[in-house]
């Protein structure tokens, strides 16, 4: 993810065929009660983290790139349902305990922005 943290940017032909291979190889990490739970699990788990922060992107009206909206779904189907809630949460508390690498570059920024995370506890407050 150097690139994400250097140039902003998630590249499509590296995010789209790992969103597949994690959907793929879901029923060999996921504990669910079988093949069929774990895809389901890791399918659900992607269209969450996708819609969410699809609402997330609508709200904030371009607050947010669409490679955020990938990484979310890609998440989602690493973690699968429900764990994508216990993901966001860590997220969201690693940038708030000042944790995260990516605050070194975003503290460098000309403007200020706010992650999907952020918008997303703002919302829930």
């Amino acid at each position: 993810m150097v690139i994400d943290l250097e140039k902003g940017l998630i590249l499509n032909v590296i995010i789209y065929p790992f969103m597949v291979l994690a959907l793929l190889l879901s029923p060999l990490y996921l504990q669910g009660d079988g093949l069929l739970a774990n895809l389901s699990s890791s399918f659900f788990g992607g269209l969450t983290g996708f819609g969410l922060f699809l609402l997330i992107y609508i709200a904030s009206r371009g607050g947010m790139g669409e490679g955020d909206i990938k990484m979310a779904g890609f998440i989602g189907l690493v973690c699968g349902f429900p764990n994508i809630f216990v993901a966001i949460f860590c997220r969201h508390s690693a940038r708030r305990a000042g944790s995260s690498r990516a605050d070194a570059f975003q503290a460098n920024a000309a403007r200020v922005r706010l992650s999907p995370s952020d918008l997303f506890w703002l919302w829930v407050r």
